[in-house]
């Protein structure tokens, strides 16, 4: 297999705009070919496809206050970065409001429109489905009826997708009811001595061990090299390297 016959590609949950410090050095280090990133806001995207000269894709999930400008509200979702040609992009929205992007409320699962971002990345005569989402939240890590509810959503809107590399936050903690769906019909690619994607340094609750965060594939693909990267963000950053047949 040749140096070049794979795609690098990085998943983060940035936490809005508080680690630009952290995030962008750690990818102008890491050089991915493919980055995905969970609660990045809209004007913040456009900032990031400058910053790191990629092509980037963004899709819309609610209206939140702005920490800086009084009265203001952010456009928050998640985004795709690529170094290389993109095509057939897609958003899918599997959960929320078809005609209108909510206003947030903390942790209130109602206030979000659930997507999955995907598109078709184009390296070396190959070519990479990738696809990210930011799952629905429910507390202390257990399933709810909205995450029971949520994740048939989200198999459903895969389904469109038979070949995929599927990666985000996924609020859901691995060994348990909703991440173990997925686990059962992609392969979860964190390897097993990674014991949580919390970040121990920048997150609220550091003390937590929990794998919320994904790297899934179907069998067309497989990843190897897979990290979790402190000290990016209050989510460890999860790298991997991609081969396709």
């Amino acid at each position: 297999m040749s140096e070049q016959s794979f795609c690098k590609i990085i998943s983060i949950n940035i936490e809005t705009d508080k680690h630009h410090d952290t995030v962008l050095p750690f990818l102008h280090r890491e050089q991915p070919d493919v980055v995905c990133m969970q609660e990045i806001y809209s004007h913040e995207a456009e900032r990031y496809q400058y910053e790191l000269g990629m092509r980037g894709l963004f899709a819309p999930m609610n209206l939140c206050v702005s920490r800086h400008i009084k009265g203001a509200l952010h456009v928050e979702g998640v985004a795709i970065f690529s170094k290389h040609p993109v095509s057939n992009v897609s958003i899918a929205l599997y959960a929320g409001y078809k005609n209108r992007v909510p206003i947030y409320v903390d942790k209130d699962a109602r206030t979000y429109n659930h997507v999955l971002l995907s598109c078709d990345v184009s390296k070396d005569n190959k070519i990479y489905t990738i696809a990210t989402t930011h799952f629905t939240w429910a507390p202390d890590g257990q399933a709810d009826e909205f995450q029971r509810k949520n994740i048939l959503l989200l198999l459903r809107a895969l389904k469109k997708l038979p070949d995929v590399i599927l990666c985000g936050d996924f609020n859901a903690p691995r060994g348990r009811e909703i991440f173990d769906k997925l686990a059962k019909k992609y392969k979860d690619n964190i390897p097993a001595e990674i014991t949580s994607t919390i970040d121990p340094y920048l997150h609220r609750a550091p003390h937590l061990q929990y794998v919320v965060d994904g790297l899934f594939s179907t069998p067309k693909y497989s990843v190897d090299n897979v990290r979790a990267e402190t000290g990016i963000s209050d989510h460890k950053a999860i790298v991997g390297s991609v081969h396709t047949q």
